[in-house]
């Protein structure tokens, strides 16, 4: 193997590992109302951790994707990424202003709101890993 190429994938890793660093320390998904506020600060780190652990399979087969996929892949983290944001806006949005009609319906938007936050950790971390695949291993 290429050690540039080595290089460059083992810093492809680095992004996931330090955004949880951050999040565990200083929970700025909190702070950017992506997250419940009763959420542990842990919930961010393992979003983003686990994010960084599945984008192992990528890093293997990076070099044997064509360009097009590579770049397909690119796009959809990008896309993936930004639709989980705003999913996790919107879920902020609605649970602060809505009156629920019952404790059922509340919770049911928060396990929502849970989940495309755990996909937002996760589509964070693969999408800041293709970033840097994408710029550095071509």
């Amino acid at each position: 193997m290429d050690p540039k190429k080595f290089v460059a994938k083992a810093a492809s890793l680095l992004p996931g590992p330090f955004v949880a660093f951050i999040q565990h320390w200083y929970n700025i998904f909190d702070k950017a109302l992506i997250s419940h506020p009763e959420w542990s600060d842990k919930t961010g780190s393992f979003s983003v951790a686990l994010g960084s652990v599945s984008i192992l399979y990528i890093i293997v087969i990076w070099d044997e994707l064509s360009k097009a996929k590579k770049y397909r892949y690119l796009k959809y983290s990008f896309i993936v990424f930004a639709v989980s944001v705003a999913l996790c806006l919107l879920f902020h949005l609605v649970v602060t202003i809505t009156l629920f009609p019952g404790p059922v319906m509340f919770h049911v938007v928060v396990w929502l709101w849970y989940i495309t936050f755990i996909i937002f950790g996760i589509s964070l971390a693969h999408f800041l890993a293709a970033v840097v695949l994408y710029r550095l291993v071509r």
